[in-house]
C-alpha cells in the first residue's frame, strides 16, 4: 500500500538501523514498485526515489520488521525497491519494454546499491547472490519467474535499462561490492 507519510532516510540512520538488526536478518531482496517516481510503498522497508533519494515509510520499525515484499521469504529479510517501472512490460521470451514512464534511472540503482553495502556492512550480511537477490532471481527459484506460466509472475530487476543485457542483481552486486 502507498505511505501516507514518508521520510528520508540518512546513509548514517541506515547503518545504525542495519547494525540494529544484526542477527536478526539474513537475505535482502531487491524491487521496483511497478510504480511511479516519488510513490513509496508500505510493503518495503526501503524505497528509492528517482534521484536516488532513500525513503521508508514515516513510522518505521527495524529492518526486522516482517513487511509483504517477497512471496513466502519476508522473515528476516530486508525488502528495497526502487519507486519506478510504471507500465514495463516483458515478453514471453524475455524481451523488456520500460515504455516512458518511471523508468529506472542509474541514480536509484546506485543509491539502492549504497543501501545494500551499508546495511551489508551493518548486519555483517556478505554480499553474495545467496545474501542479496533481486525478486526476478527469487522468483526464477520458487516457480512464479518469467518462464513459469505463473499468473503472478514476477520479474523486478531482470534486466536494467541501461545495463547491456548484464543481470539487475549482478549490476547492484557489483555496485555494493564497491560502495
Amino acid at each position: 500500500m502507498l505511505c501516507s507519510k514518508k521520510r528520508v532516510v540518512t546513509p548514517d540512520e541506515l547503518l545504525s538501523l542495519a547494525q540494529a538488526a544484526r542477527g536478526k536478518i539474513n537475505t535482502i531482496y531487491l524491487h521496483w514498485t511497478a510504480g511511479n517516481y516519488g510513490h513509496c510503498y508500505d510493503d518495503y522497508h526501503l524505497c528509492v526515489d528517482k534521484d536516488g533519494t532513500i525513503e521508508a515509510p514515516a513510522v518505521m520499525g527495524d529492518l526486522a520488521e516482517v513487511k509483504a515484499h517477497t512471496w513466502l521469504r519476508n522473515t528476516g529479510a530486508v525488502g528495497i525497491a526502487i519507486e519506478a517501472a510504471r507500465g514495463a512490460k516483458i515478453s514471453r521470451d524475455g524481451l523488456i519494454s520500460f515504455g516512458k514512464q518511471a523508468v529506472p534511472t542509474p541514480e536509484q540503482i546506485k543509491s539502492m546499491a549504497r543501501a545494500v553495502a551499508i546495511i551489508c556492512r551493518g548486519a555483517d550480511i556478505p554480499i553474495s547472490a545467496d545474501t542479496v537477490m533481486t525478486h526476478a532471481e527469487v522468483a526464477d527459484m520458487d516457480g512464479y519467474g518469467i518462464y513459469d506460466n505463473d499468473p503472478d509472475m514476477r520479474w523486478d530487476l531482470l534486466r536494467l535499462p541501461f545495463a547491456n543485457g548484464i543481470s539487475g542483481g549482478d549490476v547492484i552486486r557489483s555496485l555494493a561490492f564497491r560502495c
